[in-house]
């Protein structure tokens, strides 16, 4: 993670809006110590988005909890909130939903013709109300860019 964050310190790396926030994906077959990663991120002002944790093979909720605790962000596909793929990333997606520790909703679109958000939001509504839906799509997104809405 030293070059990553040394990329994102010098400017190579993009962060969102040149801010402090920026994407991070961890490896998908081999579980590494995310913690440590994560505070060594956090510690240098930066804020980690751990991006579809849901369908990792290694995943787990306490796992998941620990990132959070240690200062990252949550995003989760739109497109995991449906049985398409594997219904194993639709039961980790609703999980996280469940134990209140998602931030973000948002597309994966690079690997799909749909961006499933439509129809996402609508489920979110209809599950965890509107305030939440508001809150995954939207609200969240905008602090995070610092923008007003």
């Amino acid at each position: 993670m030293t070059k990553m964050l040394s990329l994102i310190k010098s400017k190579e790396a993009l962060t969102l809006n040149n801010g402090k926030y920026f994407l991070l994906e961890f490896g998908w077959h081999v579980a590494c110590d995310f913690i440590s990663a994560i505070k060594e991120y956090v510690d240098a002002g930066y804020t980690p988005i751990v991006v579809h944790f849901e369908r990792f093979p290694y995943y787990a909720l306490e796992t998941v909890r620990e990132i959070k605790k240690a200062g990252a962000l949550i995003q989760i596909n739109a497109f995991s909130l449906f049985a398409y793929e594997n219904p194993m990333h639709t039961v980790n997606a609703f999980e996280m939903l469940d134990n209140d520790i998602v931030d973000f909703i948002a597309s994966d679109i690079h690997h799909y013709k749909k961006f499933f958000i439509k129809e996402a939001y609508d489920l979110i509504v209809d599950k965890y109300g509107d305030a939440r839906a508001k809150d995954l799509f939207c609200n969240n997104a905008l602090k995070v860019l610092d923008i007003k809405e």
